[in-house]
């Protein structure tokens, strides 16, 4: 790595720490410093961002690594770090600031936080950010109701109550699956099982019936007691997942298209989303906060589901890809959904352990 880069770091160091503007992280994001931000470092080479990277993560590893940030960051940088700061409005005491927040972020969040910069990944870093600013200072989120709006949801069949949490399960195909921890936490929440091989079968994709299933039994019990009128013709008696979709068709979580809710039909990514979106609605989640990310592949979605999906990256229950996109057409998976689940229910319910 060149001494020019390594200099170099801390001028960059100020810039990505100063995304906030005037305040801290935890008022939330200024997406003209990001795109500043970005735009400095995309016309980078890669090897050179890459070695930024490295620079920047032991500048943010722990609490003593940032207070030496502090104070001798303004002794490394260059002429024309000075003067893209004084353009920009990035003071000391703004770099200080945000320093300051950085220390309440987590190790893996920093971290992370750096290789989504380094990546481009402008949504990625929307997204760690958005867990912070959504927090409240007793650990909560600002998207869960107040206990007073909770108490009226009982009588839509919605079970306030923190679920009791089971045994682990270990499944054999999920010791090293990037899902392994959430699923974990649904199986012991009761919500899905695995499969009498002892797998789980995370990259299988799942259709409508499933999914509702699993939204079901993450926020009712009485889902059996609650049902519409008037049923899909393609919902009946008998079926393994009547129940389940007669309750979501009380709470108008889908669509029914010609008298059928098409229960067999593998879900996408899209449609997840619009019954997601309605069942935060139902769960009175709230619609203030965070920040809205941002796809490439969306604008040929239809307002709704645009509206839907932009709510729930807000809420930090989707985040798309790291190359912008969110892919509307794929097909939800097991591994996937348990991912929306455990956060849903963790905006609703609070921490489950």
């Amino acid at each position: 790595m060149s001494f020019k880069w390594k200099k170099g770091a801390a001028g960059a160091l100020a810039a990505l720490i100063s995304l906030t503007g005037s305040m801290s992280f935890a008022d939330g994001l200024d997406t003209v410093y990001i795109d500043l931000m970005l735009k400095a470092l995309e016309v980078q080479p890669v090897e050179e961002r890459v070695d930024f990277g490295d620079v920047l993560k032991i500048t943010l590893y722990d609490n003593e690594t940032i207070e030496a940030t502090k104070s001798n960051y303004q002794s490394q940088l260059t002429d024309s770090q000075k003067d893209f700061m004084t353009q920009n409005g990035i003071t000391s005491a703004t770099v200080v600031e945000n320093l300051e927040a950085l220390k309440t972020w987590s190790f893996n969040d920093r971290m992370a936080l750096v290789d989504a910069a380094v990546s481009l990944n402008k949504n990625g870093m929307l997204s760690l950010n958005n867990k912070y600013i959504t927090t409240t200072s007793t650990g909560g989120s600002v998207f869960t109701p107040p206990d007073e709006v909770k108490l009226g949801l009982p009588d839509l069949g919605i079970t306030i109550t923190k679920p009791v949490l089971g045994a682990s399960q270990g499944f054999k195909d999920m010791t090293k699956h990037w899902s392994a921890n959430y699923v974990t936490l649904l199986t012991r929440a009761g919500v899905i099982a695995g499969f009498p091989d002892q797998t789980y079968r995370p990259e299988q994709p799942l259709t409508r019936a499933e999914v509702i299933t699993m939204l079901v039994k993450a926020f009712s019990k009485e889902y059996k007691a609650l049902k519409p009128e008037l049923l899909p013709m393609d919902v009946k008696a008998g079926d393994w997942h009547y129940d389940f979709m007669s309750y979501a068709s009380y709470l108008n979580l889908y669509e029914i298209l010609d008298g059928r809710a098409l229960p067999d039909e593998p879900l996408t990514r899209e449609k997840t989303a619009n019954l997601l979106a309605n069942m935060a609605m139902v769960l009175k989640l709230n619609t203030e906060g965070g920040t809205s990310l941002s796809f490439s592949d969306i604008k040929t979605l239809n307002a709704t589901s645009q509206e839907d999906l932009l709510w729930l990256t807000k809420m930090g229950i989707f985040s798309g890809y790291p190359d912008g996109t969110f892919k509307p057409n794929q097909i939800l998976t097991r591994a996937e959904a348990s991912v929306l689940m455990i956060k849903m229910m963790q905006l609703f319910y609070g921490n489950l352990e």
